[in-house]
């Protein structure tokens, strides 16, 4: 058995750590979160690789790159090509579909090119391109003896006497036309009312159909349809005369249709894309008024300072004006493209919401991550297809390409199954059509059946992200290659898990190596090596704490992963059910999947929303209860009717979401900067007697302003440099060592500490100093509680996972809780978590609780299902086959009913005690 060999690794927090990892093997890498999963296997062992990669490439090629670092290890031997998969957030561009995403829709604008059937826009009369040679045979097979003409239609419906048109058709020598049906001789004068339209063909040849007269006929076609435009008309002397032409015209009405290319049936291409919504299907209503927003106030006079800060960017008004909307009109009396050009830009310019949420230091003002929701309707003209009439106008099997792409993937493997190709591409077809069944088997595979190829990749979870893209890897057929992936159980249901792992194997099957970072016991259990890292996060992880197949990893002690493994049981102790003090109903739920449900959430104490993936789950509660809810806190008459209705029998005073969506867009964001810490520390910092001396504003200790930061590298800490055709690299600062700060700005010390020293802190190691300054600890003891005392607080939140993401926010908001009752909404907060971090998260909601508030949470994770008051499960499968409320209750009830989430619970119950 090969083996990569791991010698002396310390990227992060690894401590010196050495292993072997067999290679054409499945290896999970888990342990607590924090504790350098990731650090090993994309840190050190895949930057290697892409490392080694570069350096492998020509000379010529690598005149071109930076040079990568090499990560902070003695030796790596037996690398073999790596490729990372990775949860990176789905792209924010609304363009971006799960076909684009993962090529499908090449194969599919390909296959409908070379063989799509034609079908007029405008009076739904079948369009197809004739070859010369096939209008030949046509007239061959009339029979011998029969006579025919053979025109050149060259005007149709065309006012005007056309006198010079008919004397130039007599100086080239013909001799014959047919005007309006009737036959005319162009040896005489005719005459033609110039003010009514004409239909005139010139009547090319005259032939008996006979064998011997193909070559005449076929001259005859070609000259034809070189006169008319590729169009050419046969007359028998008995019978109908019939109109072919070799390009995509309607023999009906006219209408033209372009040449079927496969930019034709892109809605990102400029040929293809509907010209009303510029190819994305949708245009965006402002369903509600913005979060911050004044709606009686004007721009200038203020409507918007959450949004454009205190002052007007002149640049900014200057667009604003040229775009037609008035600065000076209350934002209520705005018209609504107004509105939706200030908030979501032009296409070109991105909107106030856009530049919200990808600003670094947006924890300044209040939350600007839920501005708003907006309704999205579908486009008047391509009633959400995306694409022109010319390219809807050919179908494949009786289906546009729209229509297939709103197909799910499982719906759609069997509807091309079924199309039976014939003629000359047949062959062509049939391979298209087994890519395309070989990328939809792939989707199937990785649990994203119920998905559509139109489905926005914005609006995929981060696992369902990563799916896909493991999705389009495993079609491509690579072997002899170590794939490195990071968590892609993540929010998939334990009936979804089997099928994910089975696609996994197949790559391992196929001649690769699959190296998984993961916390599902079941991925761990199916593994075939287990490098388990611990024992704690940060400074108390970094080690390689068992190194062997999962059945042989130690189950004592109270580190490592082997005692969960091997005890399978819950983490929750005998629970004692809570009694809810009120409750709230969504009623008529319609969102997506959802099927017009009703679903009541008890209120005071712990919901758990679960079901299979795609069932509807974060479209209930994110996307129709959080909307509907904040609309009733806010008061607002602007509620969004379209999701449903909403009551509650108690008052909400308020609603904390916390989601996994990216905590910013760059690595300006910084734990203490979206928790609202980096504020106050720079409060404290100008504080600071040598602050004052020098007359430093707090503004001087932001990374983000010009004055106290590194103008070297402006404030990152590290260089950016374009790799061309691969991901750009950074290195870094040579100037500020990483430090973010200039010289002077660091010399201003709290108790011996600079500010960058304070950022290159721990949560943990911050308490001790911070302890004396309420604001400060409380967010310190926030981040603590939900498990996070091993982040730094200046680390780029662009490297935290989806789950940190949410402790971060869920922190924030523990740190500034408010009095009245408020609702808690949490999707997948157990991403990215090891089963010892989920204990911790448990106990963190049950506090939330006990303190009178309510939690409703959107999870797969059994343990906490199982912890929970109240479960309202969905299903009963995922896509088409969800959207129903399939079991509201207990989850001792739960276990006795056959839903997907019981038989799941009942499985793993087990009847053994508590780890």
């Amino acid at each position: 058995m090969s083996l990569l060999r791991v010698r002396g690794a310390r990227t992060h927090n690894l401590r010196d750590v050495s292993v072997d990892v067999p290679l054409g093997r499945l290896v999970v890498i888990t342990g607590p979160s924090g504790s350098g999963k990731s650090s090993l296997a994309f840190g050190t062992i895949h930057a290697e690789g892409q490392r080694r990669y570069i350096e492998a490439l020509g000379a010529s090629v690598r005149r071109g790159l930076v040079r990568l670092p090499r990560p902070p290890v003695d030796a790596i031997e037996g690398l073999v090509p790596t490729v990372a998969v990775t949860q990176f957030p789905p792209p924010p561009s609304a363009r971006a579909t799960l076909g684009t995403l993962t090529e499908v829709d090449d194969f599919l604008r390909l296959l409908m090119a070379r063989v799509g059937e034609a079908t007029c826009p405008s009076c739904a009369s079948p369009i197809r391109a004739t070859h010369p040679g096939e209008v030949v045979a046509e007239v061959l097979a009339l029979g011998d003896g029969v006579r025919v003409s053979i025109h050149a239609p060259v005007l149709r419906a065309a006012p005007g006497d056309h006198r010079a048109l008919l004397e130039a058709w007599r100086t080239e020598g013909f001799v014959r036309a047919r005007i309006d049906g009737a036959d005319a001789d162009l040896g005489e004068d005719a005459q033609l009312d110039p003010r009514q339209p004409h239909d005139v063909d010139l009547v090319i040849d005259r032939v008996v159909v006979k064998p011997e007269a193909r070559s005449r006929i076929h001259e005859a076609v070609e000259l034809a349809m070189a006169r008319a435009g590729g169009a050419v008309r046969i007359v028998p002397r008995e019978g109908t005369s019939w109109l072919r032409n070799e390009r995509f015209v309607c023999a009906t009405c006219g209408t033209a249709l372009p040449d079927p290319e496969p930019a034709l049936f892109s809605f990102n291409s400029p040929r293809g894309a509907c010209t009303s919504c510029s190819g994305l299907g949708t245009r965006s209503l402002t369903a509600a008024r913005a979060g911050g927003i004044e709606p009686e106030l004007s721009i200038r006079a203020g409507a918007l300072r959450a949004l454009l800060g205190r002052k007007i960017d002149p640049a900014w008004a200057g667009r604003a004006a040229t775009a037609g909307v008035d600065l000076d009109a209350p934002w209520r009396e705005l018209p609504a493209d107004a509105r939706e050009w200030v908030l979501l830009g032009d296409g070109e310019a991105g909107g106030l919401l856009d530049r919200a949420a990808g600003d670094a230091d947006a924890s300044d003002r209040d939350d600007v991550a839920d501005l708003r929701w907006f309704e999205a309707a579908p486009c008047d003209a391509c009633r959400g297809a995306r694409l022109r009439p010319e390219a809807l106008a050919f179908r494949v099997g009786g289906r546009t390409i729209a229509e297939m792409a709103a197909l799910p993937v499982r719906a759609l493997r069997p509807a091309l199954a079924e199309v039976a190709f014939a003629g000359a591409l047949a062959s062509v077809a049939a391979s298209l059509r087994g890519e395309v069944d070989a990328r939809l088997r792939t989707l199937d595979e990785a649990g994203l059946g119920y998905l559509s190829l139109d489905r926005a990749v914005r609006t995929l979870s981060g696992g369902e992200f990563q799916r896909a893209r493991l999705a389009g890897q495993m079609a491509g057929g690579l072997g002899g290659v170590l794939y490195v992936l990071d968590e892609p159980t993540l929010g998939l249901h334990a009936a979804d898990t089997t099928r994910l792992l089975r696609a996994v194997r197949a790559l391992v099957d196929g001649g690769s190596s699959v190296l998984m970072v993961e916390h599902d016991l079941d991925a761990i259990e199916a593994a075939d090596h287990v490098l388990d890292l611990g024992p704690g996060a940060g400074e108390r992880g970094g080690r390689l704490l068992a190194s062997a197949p999962p059945g042989e990893l130690p189950g004592d002690g109270e580190a490592g992963t082997g005692r969960w493994l091997h005890a399978r049981r819950w983490t929750a102790a005998p629970r004692t059910p809570r009694h809810p003090v009120g409750s709230m109903t969504v009623r008529g739920a319609r969102l997506h999947t959802l099927r017009g449900i009703d679903a009541t959430f008890p209120l005071g104490v712990l919901t758990v929303v679960s079901g299979v993936s795609g069932a509807g789950k974060t479209s209930l509660v994110l996307g129709t209860l959080a909307p509907l809810l904040r609309a009733m806190i806010e008061g607002s008459s602007e509620a969004p009717s379209h999701l449903g209705t909403l009551s509650s029998t108690i008052p909400v005073q308020r609603l904390v979401k916390v989601d996994a969506t990216p905590l910013g867009r760059t690595p300006r964001s910084v734990p203490a900067s979206v928790t609202g810490l980096l504020p106050e520390l720079r409060a404290l910092f100008a504080a600071m007697p040598e602050a004052k001396a020098r007359g430093f504003k707090a503004a001087r200790f932001s990374f983000n302003v010009k004055g106290g930061r590194c103008e070297r590298c402006q404030g990152l800490g590290v260089l950016r440099v374009a790799m061309d055709f691969l991901p750009d690299a950074e290195i870094p600062c040579d100037l500020c060592g990483g430090a973010r700060y200039e010289p002077e700005t660091l010399k201003v010390r709290f108790r011996g500490w600079s500010i960058a020293d304070v950022l290159a802190m721990t949560v943990d190691d911050a308490l001790g100093p911070m302890e004396a300054i309420p604001r400060v600890r409380d967010v310190l003891l926030g981040l603590r509680d939900v498990g996070l005392g091993y982040l730094r607080l200046g680390q780029p939140v662009t490297s935290l996972s989806g789950g940190e993401a949410q402790r971060v926010r869920l922190a924030g908001e523990l740190a500034r809780r408010s009095a009245g009752h408020t609702v808690y909404l949490l999707d997948e907060p157990t991403a990215g978590l090891h089963p010892s971090d989920v204990a911790v998260l448990r106990h963190l909601l049950e506090r939330l609780v006990d303190e009178g508030n309510s939690v409703i949470c959107v999870t797969h994770h059994l343990d906490l299902v199982a912890a929970a008051d109240h479960v309202v499960e969905l299903g009963p499968g995922g896509g088409e086959e969800g959207g129903t409320v399939v079991a509201a209750c207990a989850p001792e009830e739960l276990r006795g009913l056959g839903t997907a989430t019981g038989q799941a619970l009942s499985r793993r119950r087990g009847g053994v005690t508590q780890a």
